[in-house]
C-alpha cells in the first residue's frame, strides 16, 4: 500500500496544478491579450460589449490579486 502512496506522491508534484495567484494573473494576461485582440478586428456592438466586459474584469482581477498578496 505504501509504494501506491508513493506513486501518487510523485505525480502530484510532477503535475502543474496552479495556486489560486497564479490563476487569476493568467486570467488578467489572457484578458489583455483578447482587448488587443478585439481592438484590431472591425467595431461591432458585440467587440464593443466584450471590450466593456473586459474593461470591467480586469480592475477586479488586480484587486483580488493585491488582496490575496
Amino acid at each position: 500500500m505504501a509504494g501506491i502512496w508513493d506513486f501518487l506522491g510523485g505525480l502530484m508534484n510532477k503535475i502543474p496544478i496552479q495556486d489560486r495567484k497564479e490563476r487569476i494573473k493568467n486570467q488578467i494576461e489572457d484578458l489583455r491579450k483578447e482587448r488587443i485582440k478585439l481592438l484590431n478586428e472591425p467595431a461591432s456592438v458585440k467587440t464593443s460589449k466584450r471590450i466593456t466586459d473586459i474593461d470591467i474584469a480586469i480592475p477586479k482581477c488586480e484587486q483580488l490579486l493585491r488582496n490575496i498578496s
